[in-house]
Protein backbone atom coordinates (compact mmCIF):
# COMPACT_ATOMS: atom_id res chain seq x y z
CA UNK A 1 0.00 0.00 0.00
CA UNK A 2 1.05 3.46 -0.59
CA UNK A 3 0.81 4.50 3.22
CA UNK A 4 3.19 2.06 4.17
CA UNK A 5 5.87 3.09 1.35
CA UNK A 6 8.90 5.27 2.47
CA UNK A 7 7.71 8.86 1.87
CA UNK A 8 10.94 9.26 -0.23
CA UNK A 9 10.55 5.77 -2.07
CA UNK A 10 7.01 6.97 -3.12
CA UNK A 11 8.08 10.98 -4.01
CA UNK A 12 11.09 9.50 -5.71
CA UNK A 13 8.75 7.10 -7.57
CA UNK A 14 6.20 9.94 -8.26
CA UNK A 15 9.09 12.20 -9.74
CA UNK A 16 10.16 8.97 -11.93
CA UNK A 17 6.91 8.02 -13.35
CA UNK A 18 5.72 11.39 -14.22
CA UNK A 19 8.96 11.61 -16.31
CA UNK A 20 8.33 8.63 -17.70
CA UNK A 21 4.94 9.07 -19.09
CA UNK A 22 5.05 12.36 -19.47
CA UNK A 23 8.56 13.79 -21.03
CA UNK A 24 10.73 12.89 -23.50
CA UNK A 25 13.41 12.26 -21.27
CA UNK A 26 14.86 8.52 -22.32
CA UNK A 27 13.26 5.73 -19.30
CA UNK A 28 16.46 4.88 -18.64
CA UNK A 29 18.24 8.21 -18.20
CA UNK A 30 14.97 8.88 -15.64
CA UNK A 31 15.40 5.57 -13.64
CA UNK A 32 19.13 5.88 -13.15
CA UNK A 33 18.31 9.38 -11.50
CA UNK A 34 15.61 7.72 -9.76
CA UNK A 35 17.39 4.85 -8.35
CA UNK A 36 20.85 7.38 -7.49
CA UNK A 37 18.44 9.59 -5.58
CA UNK A 38 16.39 6.64 -3.82
CA UNK A 39 20.25 5.30 -2.72
CA UNK A 40 20.95 8.59 -1.07
CA UNK A 41 17.95 9.49 0.52
CA UNK A 42 16.60 6.56 1.19
CA UNK A 43 17.34 2.87 3.09
CA UNK A 44 19.18 0.66 1.61
CA UNK A 45 16.80 -1.33 -0.61
CA UNK A 46 15.66 1.84 -1.91
CA UNK A 47 17.47 2.00 -5.07
CA UNK A 48 16.47 -1.27 -5.67
CA UNK A 49 12.63 -0.99 -5.10
CA UNK A 50 12.81 1.87 -7.26
CA UNK A 51 14.84 0.70 -9.95
CA UNK A 52 12.30 -2.06 -10.25
CA UNK A 53 8.91 -0.60 -10.05
CA UNK A 54 9.83 2.36 -12.82
CA UNK A 55 11.47 -0.37 -14.81
CA UNK A 56 7.86 -2.25 -14.91
CA UNK A 57 6.20 1.40 -15.39
CA UNK A 58 8.70 1.96 -18.47
CA UNK A 59 8.33 -1.19 -20.10
CA UNK A 60 4.34 -1.06 -19.72
CA UNK A 61 4.25 1.99 -21.44
CA UNK A 62 6.49 0.98 -23.95
CA UNK A 63 4.65 -1.93 -24.56
CA UNK A 64 1.13 -0.37 -24.78
CA UNK A 65 2.19 1.73 -27.18
CA UNK A 66 3.45 -0.68 -29.62
CA UNK A 67 0.01 -3.49 -28.79
CA UNK A 68 -2.12 -0.76 -30.14
CA UNK A 69 -3.28 0.53 -26.73
CA UNK A 70 -5.11 3.56 -26.40
CA UNK A 71 -2.48 6.84 -26.55
CA UNK A 72 -0.87 7.53 -23.23
CA UNK A 73 -3.21 10.83 -22.59
CA UNK A 74 -6.38 8.76 -22.52
CA UNK A 75 -5.06 5.97 -20.48
CA UNK A 76 -3.75 8.61 -17.68
CA UNK A 77 -7.27 10.32 -18.00
CA UNK A 78 -9.06 7.03 -17.29
CA UNK A 79 -6.75 6.33 -14.14
CA UNK A 80 -7.36 9.41 -13.08
CA UNK A 81 -11.32 10.03 -13.95
CA UNK A 82 -10.51 12.92 -15.42
CA UNK A 83 -10.93 13.45 -19.54
CA UNK A 84 -8.95 14.60 -22.37
CA UNK A 85 -9.82 17.39 -24.31
CA UNK A 86 -10.67 14.89 -27.20
CA UNK A 87 -13.14 12.59 -24.96
CA UNK A 88 -14.81 15.61 -23.25
CA UNK A 89 -15.61 17.15 -26.38
CA UNK A 90 -17.38 13.78 -27.40
CA UNK A 91 -18.64 13.43 -23.87
CA UNK A 92 -20.25 16.86 -23.64
CA UNK A 93 -21.88 16.36 -27.42
CA UNK A 94 -23.20 13.36 -26.14
CA UNK A 95 -24.77 14.83 -22.78
CA UNK A 96 -27.94 16.24 -22.82
CA UNK A 97 -27.99 18.52 -19.89
CA UNK A 98 -27.23 21.95 -20.38
CA UNK A 99 -23.37 23.56 -19.95
CA UNK A 100 -22.49 24.34 -16.59
CA UNK A 101 -19.49 25.81 -17.47
CA UNK A 102 -20.97 28.91 -19.14
CA UNK A 103 -19.38 32.02 -18.45
CA UNK A 104 -21.36 34.36 -16.31
CA UNK A 105 -23.57 36.56 -17.59
CA UNK A 106 -22.14 40.30 -19.09
CA UNK A 107 -25.19 42.05 -16.89
CA UNK A 108 -24.58 40.10 -13.63
CA UNK A 109 -22.83 42.57 -10.78
CA UNK A 110 -19.05 41.21 -10.22
CA UNK A 111 -18.18 38.94 -7.32
CA UNK A 112 -17.51 39.80 -3.70
CA UNK A 113 -14.34 39.67 -2.88
CA UNK A 114 -13.23 39.58 1.02
CA UNK A 115 -9.12 38.74 1.13
CA UNK A 116 -9.94 36.25 3.99
CA UNK A 117 -11.82 38.92 5.67
CA UNK A 118 -15.45 37.88 7.39
CA UNK A 119 -18.21 39.92 5.30
CA UNK A 120 -21.16 40.64 7.52
CA UNK A 121 -23.59 41.39 4.59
Amino acid sequence: SLRRMAAIDRNVLRLGAYEILMTDTPGRVVINEAVELAKRYGDRQSGQFVNGILDRVLHQTASSSVDGDPPQDAAIAEATGNQTAGNQATAESASSSPDIHQPARSDAPPPKVNHGRFQTT
